[in-house]
């Protein structure tokens, strides 16, 4: 199931009182954006996204996934998701595979059929036995990430600017 809500719209769903009387529709429901504020997004089993994935509610995943991801609520992956994406999440479940660097700005949960291959960054993680984790974990460390991006890359320029010194102890204008 592939979920795609419209801003403003009203979507009424009908349906039958009972499987005997299937010629008289009844309206059942009415959704409005208010309803739909706070659902989640699910990629089923059997769908593949490939490309950016942004999202403001909770994710459900249980296909696949290719490119980024980044959702500032829950993410939660199942046990037979595969996700080659770089992520980003509020908070994390995850029981599937996932390829790709996760950064969790809340709490990460590694369950036991998790397979990870690439970095993660938590404020806090819980792994169960038998999780798989083919990378480096840092862990108390999303409050400072930004900070610490911006503080490399200014040392990076740094170095690109100043002049190196050769064998001889004359200074040397770096080539670009």
């Amino acid at each position: 199931m592939l979920t795609v809500f419209l801003r403003n719209a009203k979507i009424r769903l009908y349906g039958t009182k009972s499987m005997f009387n299937s010629s008289k529709k009844e309206e059942v429901k009415d959704i409005s954006p208010q309803t739909y504020a706070d659902a989640a997004t699910i990629i089923a089993r059997g769908v593949r996204v490939e490309g950016e994935f942004n999202s403001e509610v909770d994710v459900i995943i249980e296909g696949e996934v290719k490119g980024t991801l980044n959702t500032t609520a829950s993410l939660t992956v199942g046990a037979e998701s595969i996700i080659t994406a770089d992520i980003q999440a509020g908070t994390a479940n995850v029981s599937g595979t996932i390829e790709g660097n996760i950064i969790v700005h809340g709490h990460l949960i590694l369950k036991s059929s998790a397979i990870i291959k690439g970095d993660i960054t938590a404020e806090t993680v819980n792994v169960e036995q038998g999780a798989k984790l083919e990378g480096r974990a840092m862990i108390g460390a999303t409050k400072n990430l930004n900070e610490t991006r911006h503080v490399k890359r200014e040392n990076d320029n740094k170095s690109k600017e100043q002049p190196s010194e050769t064998k001889d102890g004359a200074l040397e204008k770096p080539t670009s």
